[in-house]
């Protein structure tokens, strides 16, 4: 029973201000597609077993992932919705917001072992989308290896997991395809996520220790040298392998402009995020504290865009703050600061139980800016996912909510500690066990959206914009009906799943445009290519990643609202090898396929980093770390923690202030 009162007391989380509940349509609505109209009656349903619950499964709640991709290349998106429980689902799209369940003609397993992320992309470039399943295996009763699905060309797939050398078994959350070498094919990272036990904790010395179970893995594509299989370079690669890892969250992106994507995993509980920075030479390195000053503390959910259309890459990553002021009063929150300074001293960096939207500040490092513009707290989120879902040229914010079970409930916790669980057999433990998951507090929160309006400040919208309180885990965007808007597709925790058709106003000022991008011969994957669009002074910036979010794979089409613009001056496509191409002349409010073109010239891939670092003299404070809350605990602030001072004043009398 230790590890029922670990779980209580490690799943925390922490706002202040009670939400406008209005209910007129917000300026970004959504409508719920009915089940019987889609033809989706899919529900990720969780039944309690006395060795698989909230107590014996860290994340027994943490639900489904979706993928949306074309399967058959018709032109229409269809659907992979994951289960815990029961059988993952594949389904055809029709048209029109019609879908049919393929599942099983489609060769896809039926069986109830525990699926959690899903990514479809094209791992051996026959220009089919293939599907890989994440599992939960070698934990308890939970026996199964995670799942390749190659596209045969007939709506149907093949499982090939062994065949390519990625059937791992273990604690597996997700997996990202990306191209590390630029050498043309799909390399994988596959993150992992660790359980509470001896191994998980300790300094940062422990990120050395390999685990079989919960470490991170690194596979590479052998497919240029004529072999459809994987090798796993984990430990030559640079990428962390130990338990300490409690992989949630997981995106690629080139966040330094290289020319080589990079990796962005999100930890859970004491463990920094990871942001692997691509050296160029089949390795990575771990950087996330030269370029974040601090990150969220139990990250549930990454998604990587350009929020303030300034052509940089900006990272939102969730965390648990609750915005509503009784569920924040009635939660547990951060740590001490005597808890925070051990884990300091033990090598690991700041961390904070809210949601950060990090500011790209030209490619030198980052700043969070999620406080001032009050999208901090959204309570148990997932997934976030930065897109234009109004096509008014600015990437707005979709963030899912929830968890079915709460249990840093402060009267909850308080109650629990009062039951001595040691005086029981383990019959008589499992009815108690039972007893109190039915006793933890049952919140749903609805799904959040916060509309960009500009100059990073955002509205936000819940039930206005169509979301009812759910519990709410993976999602994806796609636009399922072809008709120039996205919509979403989210998984649910004991619910059925929810297709969202985007019914925002179509007004002359939400023009938009989509790309399909394709490769040739000498680079046949597209994915990691970057598109700058020009339009009537504007600028906006896209890059091709689809895994993102939580769990999830979106759209491989990239969605550009255009707001007022009447025409696109220019497109530039820079592909993943440097080579650049220019389009002109394409109409706005259609999609269109842009094709690699042969004899293209190079940019110049020197690092955003380098280019734009700067020192202005080399001086750096030194801060009090006295802890005064541990000698007053009522004091309402910090005395000691005074921060840098400065003073300007023209010291030589020649006219200029000195510093």
């Amino acid at each position: 029973m230790y590890s029922f009162l670990v779980v209580i007391f490690f799943l925390v989380g922490c706002s202040k201000k009670k939400e406008d509940t209005t209910l007129e349509k917000a300026a970004i609505y959504f409508h719920a597609i009915p089940s019987d109209s889609s033809g989706i009656h899919f529900a990720n349903e969780l039944q309690y077993q006395d060795d698989l619950n909230i107590i014996e499964y860290l994340y027994y709640y943490n639900g489904g992932g979706v993928a949306i991709g074309d399967i058959n290349n018709d032109g229409l998106e269809d659907i992979y919705l994951t289960a815990n429980q029961t059988s993952d689902r594949l389904y055809l799209n029709l048209g029109g917001l019609k879908f049919k369940d393929i599942t099983k003609e489609a060769g896809i397993k039926l069986d109830s072992s525990w699926s959690t992320g899903v990514t479809m992309e094209d791992i051996n470039n026959d220009g089919l989308l293939d599907i890989y399943v994440s599992k939960v295996g070698k934990y308890k009763s939970l026996k199964a290896h995670n799942q390749l699905y190659i596209n045969q060309g007939n709506n149907s797939f093949r499982e090939s997991a062994l065949t390519y050398g990625l059937d791992f078994s273990g604690l597996s959350t997700q997996a990202a395809f990306l191209d590390y070498d630029n050498d043309g094919d799909m390399d994988m990272y596959l993150m992992n996520h660790s359980v509470h036990t001896p191994r998980s904790y300790g300094s940062t010395d422990v990120r050395k220790r390999k685990d079989s179970l919960s470490g991170d893995r690194f596979y590479e594509n052998q497919l240029d040298k004529g072999v459809a299989k994987f090798a796993d370079v984990t430990e030559k690669s640079g990428i962390y392998n130990s338990a300490l890892g409690y992989g949630l969250a997981l995106t690629t992106t080139d966040i330094n402009g290289d020319g080589y994507v990079d990796i962005y995993v999100g930890n859970d509980f004491h463990e920094n995020d990871y942001l692997y920075i691509n050296q160029g030479d089949k390795t990575f390195k771990e950087s996330i504290s030269d370029y974040l000053n601090h990150t969220t503390r139990f990250t549930m959910g990454v998604d990587v865009a350009d929020i303030d259309n300034d052509l940089f890459p900006d990272i939102f990553s969730l965390d648990m703050m609750p915005f509503d002021a009784e569920i924040f009063l009635k939660s547990a929150g951060e740590d001490s600061d005597k808890i925070n300074e051990i884990k300091k001293n033990f090598g690991f960096e700041d961390q904070y139980a809210r949601n950060a939207l990090q500011l790209n500040q030209g490619g030198a490092y980052f700043a969070d800016v999620a406080l001032m513009t009050e999208t901090h707290a959204t309570d148990w989120s997932w997934s976030v996912l930065l897109q234009d879902y109004d096509n008014d040229g600015l990437n707005d914010i979709f963030i899912t909510n929830g968890i079915y079970k709460r249990p840093n409930d402060l009267d909850y916790i308080k109650y629990i500690s009062t039951i001595d669980f040691a005086k029981y057999n383990k019959t008589k433990q499992n009815e108690i066990e039972k007893q109190l998951i039915e006793q933890m507090p049952t919140v749903n929160i609805p799904n959040v959206v916060f509309q960009n309006k500009g100059n990073l400040t955002f509205e936000r919208f819940s039930q206005q914009s169509g979301f009812n309180p759910s519990y709410s885990n993976g999602a994806a965007y796609s636009d399922l009906d072809n008709d120039g808007d996205l919509d979403l597709v989210v998984n649910n925790i004991n619910q059925e799943a929810s297709i969202m058709e985007n019914k925002t106003a179509k007004t002359e000022d939400k023009n938009f445009v989509s790309f399909v991008l394709k490769g040739n011969d000498s680079l046949k994957n597209p994915n990691g290519a970057k598109v700058y669009l020009y339009a009537g002074g504007e600028q906006f910036f896209k890059e091709l990643t689809t895994v993102k979010g939580f769990q999830s794979t979106s759209t491989r089409k990239l969605h550009f609202g255009l707001g007022k613009q009447k025409k696109i001056d220019s497109v530039k496509i820079v592909w993943l090898d440097g080579k650049v191409q220019i389009e002109k002349d394409m109409a706005i409010n259609n999609q269109h396929t842009l094709a690699r073109q042969n004899g293209l010239a190079t940019v110049d891939k020197k690092p955003n980093r380098e280019a734009n670092s700067y020192e202005f003299f080399p001086f750096t404070h030194i801060e009090n770390t006295f802890l005064d809350y541990e000698r007053e605990t009522l004091m309402p602030e910090k005395l000691s923690a005074e921060g840098p001072a400065i003073v300007t004043a023209d010291f030589n009398g020649d006219g200029l202030e000195d510093i």
